[in-house]
């Protein structure tokens, strides 16, 4: 299946998103620090990424979805336990759009804190959205240590 449309929430510097604008026709990188977005603009722009964009994104601000999005991407989001309901919100927000069709997202975790991204996976159940655990137990990662353990969801509607 081809995307259209993709979002990577917790850009980083973006160079996901460069990989990624490589496999859709448009691309918009978010973050909430300007230092952040100040970057992923910067690793846009060397690397000749011209379907993509960077936007500002606080999960707190209650607003429409500016655009749709066929696939959200979202890596070492859950974190703060205080603003775990309005990322989830957001999230549900981009799959519940009337004019697409099999929206996905993928939300890429270390897993640093049991309590808190338990309160996470609570939160997606209260917002009715389904979730499916994919298995990522035979990659290897030379930053990570053998005692972190990292999950990949898919969230749909």
């Amino acid at each position: 299946k081809q995307w259209y449309q993709r979002r990577v929430r917790g850009c980083g510097v973006g160079l996901l998103g460069c990989v990624i604008s490589r496999f859709c026709s448009h691309i918009t990188l978010s973050d909430h620090h300007e230092s952040v977005l100040s970057a992923a603009q910067h690793t846009l722009q060397i690397n000749c990424v011209e379907n993509g964009k960077v936007v500002p994104l606080d999960w707190t601000t209650r607003g429409p979805v500016e655009e749709e999005y066929d696939v959200t991407i979202a890596a070492d989001v859950v974190f703060d336990p205080r603003v775990l309901p309005h990322l989830v919100q957001t999230i549900k927000k981009n799959l519940s759009s009337p004019h697409r069709k099999d929206q996905v997202s993928y939300i890429c975790s270390t897993v640093r804190n049991k309590e808190t991204y338990g309160k996470f996976l609570d939160e997606i159940d209260e917002q009715g959205l389904v979730i499916t655990d994919l298995d990522v137990s035979g990659l290897k990662s030379t930053y990570f240590s053998g005692a972190d353990v990292v999950k990949l969801i898919k969230l749909e509607l």
